[in-house]
């Protein structure tokens, strides 16, 4: 019943509305079954500079990769943002995240193999985790 802010998808009018909430362990895969659910749910898939939770599982350049592959469009989202007086008013200044919206099966990458993901074992699917800090150094967030 009580909350600063509604959860959404990267734009006013796009809420999330909480379902259901249950911890999984997430996996590192590369199988084809791993991601057999990644079609039927839209996701936001980071810029590499803004991936997060990949570091030593994932070469980064196999994540550029992906990210340059993946069918959707590239969008800034919206994060956090800060109060700022600006002529006497006050307004809220956005910071971005660049991501990618999609809603498609995981590509192959160039030699042919797919690359590793974290994916949730119980949903078939890869999850895409971002670093949403603003003030955080964007070298060696992604990968090793």
């Amino acid at each position: 019943e009580k909350w600063l802010s509604h959860i959404h998808m990267g734009r006013a009018e796009d809420w999330a509305i909480i379902d259901n909430i249950e911890k999984t362990e997430l996996m590192l895969a590369n199988q084809p079954s791993a991601f057999s659910e990644a079609a039927s749910y839209y996701q936001w898939l980071p810029s590499p500079d803004y991936a997060f939770g990949l570091e030593g599982l994932i070469e980064r350049n196999d994540y550029e990769e992906l990210y340059k592959k993946i069918q959707g469009n590239t969008v800034l989202v919206t994060s956090f943002y800060e109060l700022v007086e600006v002529g006497g008013a006050v307004i809220r200044n956005f910071n971005h995240v660049p991501a990618r919206l999609c809603r498609c099966q995981i590509p192959f990458l160039d030699d042919l193999s797919l690359p590793h993901l974290l994916t949730d074992k119980n949903l078939n699917l890869p999850v895409f985790m971002c670093r949403l800090d603003p003030t955080a150094k964007k070298e060696g967030l992604c990968c090793g």
